[in-house]
């Protein structure tokens, strides 16, 4: 995010057309087998991408029940998930949902961190 932050201030704002065009300005140098698994999803102008797209991806991912693809956007960077991705999270999540509403007297949890006792160490670790 910062090498596209400092590429788009010297550019007067433009975004690369290409990813390579970013290996000045990465703090430690990035081998281009890296830079090779991103792509770019906008270019243009920096200020017209919307604060909710992102600018670069992940070109694909090994297993996208458990691997995240990364992005970069004007507000940050981030997993990015599919529809399909999170209806698999929340099916495997769901033993550890029933149990947490058990537990709590049909209390549903407002937060991800109250899930954590109710996980089954296959869970985290498998």
């Amino acid at each position: 995010m910062r090498a596209l932050d400092e590429f788009v201030k010297a550019s007067d704002g433009r975004l690369p057309n290409d990813l390579s065009q970013l290996q000045p300005y990465f703090e430690k140098p990035v081998d281009d087998a890296i830079i090779q698994q991103y792509k770019l999803l906008r270019t243009g102008n920096y200020k017209d991408v919307p604060p909710d797209q992102w600018v670069v991806g992940e070109k694909g991912v090994i297993d996208s029940k458990y691997d995240l693809s990364w992005h970069v956007g004007p507000n940050g960077y981030g997993p990015s998930h599919s529809s399909a991705e999170v209806v698999n999270w929340l099916q495997d999540l769901s033993p550890a949902v029933q149990a947490y509403t058990s537990a709590n007297s049909g209390q549903t949890p407002t937060e991800v961190s109250q899930l954590e006792p109710y996980l089954t160490p296959c869970f985290i670790i498998c």
